[in-house]
């Protein structure tokens, strides 16, 4: 068990850990921009999804490894707790969007994109299995809110009857 001032000195140390990983995630893919989000609205772009639903993207596929090692699976290609560090980047930087955003709301719309984009980038993947190649993305359902204890991707999956991809 961890103190109070045990576990005050071990947020800390995860923030400052998070600054770092932060300026080396803006220096990678931030490129020389000095806009903080440029990745995310470089791929909002390509995609045509909002920045803050392909930022979502990236955050679950963190969550679902954290849901997995909750499971009891230990077996992951990064510990647990630089996935949960990236979490923490990810909803800071949201927080970040939703500061410029200032009162603009998003159009829950944008959030039906995403869906489409994995039906589609599934369809072009020939090695998938047989029920992951639709006809028409209007074949995917979209579950906006996951069951409890699920992540949106299972979300996803569950709505269109797909066990696993």
């Amino acid at each position: 068990m961890k103190s109070k001032a045990e576990m005050a000195d071990l947020m800390d140390n995860i923030f400052n850990q998070c600054n770092t990983l932060r300026n080396a995630g803006q220096a990678e893919y931030a490129h020389a921009s000095e806009n903080a989000f440029a990745n995310f609205e470089r791929l909002s772009e390509r995609m045509g999804i909002s920045r803050e639903a392909v930022l979502m993207v990236y955050a679950e596929k963190h969550i679902d490894g954290i849901h997995s090692y909750i499971q009891g699976h230990k077996s992951q290609r990064e510990d647990v707790r630089g996935r949960i560090k990236d979490v923490i980047v990810y909803m800071c930087l949201l927080y970040g969007m939703v500061e410029d955003n200032g009162d603009k709301v998003l159009d829950p719309g944008k959030l039906k994109s995403i869906v489409e984009v994995v039906a589609n980038y599934a369809r072009d993947k020939s090695n998938l299995p047989e029920h992951l190649m639709k006809q028409d993305e209007k074949d995917y359902k979209l579950m906006q809110v996951p069951p409890a204890g699920r992540s949106f991707t299972q979300g996803i999956l569950n709505a269109n009857n797909i066990d696993s991809v």
